[in-house]
């Protein structure tokens, strides 16, 4: 009776000490990205290439731009991918206006060179992240491929790459200083699938549901306007030849494009 009592106080004690243990999560390191469907090039039929901006201060995309510095080892969406640049997990490549995206690679020193935003200072070499602001990264443009697959027969999306955009005053200390925008590098995104699967999105509701940053964009949690799209005038984007609630209509006039493609295939 004696070793039953024993047994049972033991026990209690044991159960006690495991709710008061500290709970470790241990899966987004070990995460893999979901599988995208594969599609035939035959059985596409309809598709347009746009580039998207998207605000990284808006509330809906917070989750990407902060914490801006790491909190219990969830860091933000630039730290993560210039981390990747910075230790060869992915490439970079040129954003100069004229240039196909992903055909011009940079190395990290042409990357510096671009996030470097104190023209009359140098930084320091070997250069780190820890001498740059990148919550001065406040955009990003995100250029995606849309198509319809008849085989599945539903409008699909891809997303091909990302290029976070640099605004910041061309004097820090100077409020009256004018601000300037920059675009820093391209991303191909694919190369990014492992990592970005592999990072916590920080969520304020809930701690035990967290999000990697792929699912982020893989189920398009973000908002952002259509800046371009393919069209026969080099690519123009929709500012060269709209301005101001014209360019807001063209913006939504192209969306509603690729919605009512997929609509109008169907008949009801």
């Amino acid at each position: 009776m004696k070793k039953v009592f024993f047994l049972l106080v033991a026990l209690m004690c044991l159960g006690s000490t495991l709710v008061r243990a500290q709970y470790v999560p241990h899966i987004t390191s070990e995460r893999k990205p979901a599988p995208l469907p594969k599609v035939r090039e035959a059985d596409i039929l309809w598709k347009k290439t746009v580039w998207r901006i998207i605000d990284l201060r808006e509330r809906m995309n917070q989750p990407l731009y902060y914490p801006t510095k790491e909190v219990n080892g969830k860091k933000n969406l630039m730290t993560i991918l210039f981390t990747g640049i910075e230790k060869g997990q992915f490439l970079a490549y040129d954003p100069e206006d004229g240039k196909t995206e992903f055909d011009i690679p940079l190395d990290w020193d042409q990357v510096a060179d671009k996030l470097w935003t104190y023209s009359t200072e140098p930084y320091q070499k070997p250069f780190t992240l820890d001498q740059v602001n990148l919550g001065d990264i406040k955009q990003m443009m995100i250029k995606e491929v849309w198509f319809f697959d008849k085989q599945a027969s539903y409008m699909q999306v891809r997303i091909l790459g990302l290029c976070p955009i640099l605004i910041y005053p061309k004097d820090p200390l100077d409020e009256k200083s004018p601000i300037l925008k920059r675009r820093v590098c391209w991303i191909y995104f694919p190369n990014t699938r492992n990592v970005l699967s592999q990072s916590e999105v920080f969520n304020s509701f809930n701690d035990a549901r967290n999000l990697s940053f792929y699912d982020v964009f893989l189920n398009r949690k973000f908002d952002g306007y259509i800046y371009q799209e393919s069209n026969m005038y080099n690519n123009r984007p929709i500012l060269s030849y709209a301005k101001g609630d014209k360019a807001s209509e063209e913006a939504i006039r192209i969306e509603n494009e690729i919605f009512n493609w997929e609509q109008d295939v169907w008949e009801y």
